[in-house]
């Protein structure tokens, strides 16, 4: 049997992780009008660290000393976990993805500009599109929402983290990476939430936490091992996957149906996407 590509198995573990974090996004946001999300950050995370306590091992991940980037990785998942979550409380699903998939866009050419990866003009003006389409989203500046800002400085920060990704060393394994991540994560919403008081969880809702860390578990360990598997300018677009995912979700759980403006500005945004995918295949 012929082995699939560095560049391909990437791919799918990128909409692997995607469909698990677009689960994990779904039970979160159902959480959010009850508690805070730095209360949930710390128990959905508390579940995920003991179940890659227990999942990792036996994929052959093992956990070994961070380094400085490791570390640093942390932190900027960290960031992004805050901005994200405050974004997807305040707009839809699908609206909140749809944003934070100007991320992919900045990442690629962050990878021409800082990685040197080879990016050309066409997959250049393919970016262009795209931003084309985050701005169609948006609309006018006058009808920027707070939760949209929100979602673009989660965006931004993303871009800042998956670089990060590619800095850590070989040897400092995968699952050293998507744990000291969880663990970091948990930490953090616990600090903030007990700063600001504790909101008391019925059973159910601890449940759904441990629902969502099933999927955010996931998405951590899937997500690191694809970023370190192929070529990053071509792993950030099918990051992609998870806008009609998200869309899909909202719609089957909250009744949100996507406008023509989003749905234009999505489809400028994927369609950009798939284009740099197939010039860089």
């Amino acid at each position: 049997m012929r082995r699939l590509s560095p560049n391909l198995r990437g791919a799918m573990l990128i909409v692997a992780s995607m469909a698990s974090f677009c689960i994990n996004d779904a039970f979160i946001k159902d959480l959010s009008t009850r508690a805070p999300i730095g209360e949930l950050m710390a128990v959905r995370g508390t579940f995920a660290i003991v179940l890659m306590l227990i999942i990792l091992p036996k994929l052959g991940l093992g956990f070994g000393r961070p380094e400085r980037f490791t570390w640093l990785r942390a932190a900027g998942e960290v960031a992004v976990t805050f901005a994200f979550l405050g974004a997807l409380a305040r707009l839809p699903i699908g609206d909140t993805y749809t944003l934070y998939f100007a991320g992919p866009l900045l990442l690629t050419a962050a990878a021409a500009l800082i990685l040197g990866e080879q990016v050309g003009p066409r997959r250049w003006a393919a970016v262009t599109v795209g931003f084309i389409g985050v701005l169609v989203v948006l609309g006018l500046p006058q009808n920027w929402q707070l939760g949209s800002l929100i979602a673009l400085m989660a965006a931004l920060l993303s871009v800042a983290r998956e670089l990060v990704t590619r800095w850590i060393p070989a040897e400092v394994g995968s699952g050293t990476v998507a744990l000291l991540t969880g663990v970091c994560v948990a930490a953090s919403g616990a600090a903030t939430s007990l700063a600001g008081g504790w909101v008391p969880m019925s059973w159910a809702d601890v449940g759904l936490c441990a629902l969502a860390a099933f999927g955010v578990a996931a998405g951590y360990t899937t997500f690191v091992i694809a970023l370190r598997t192929g070529d990053l300018s071509f792993l950030a677009t099918f990051r992609y996957a998870g806008i009609p995912m998200a869309m899909l979700l909202g719609l089957m759980v909250w009744g949100d149906v996507p406008s023509a403006q989003m749905l234009a500005g999505a489809a400028l945004i994927m369609g950009s996407g798939l284009y740099v995918a197939l010039r860089a295949a």
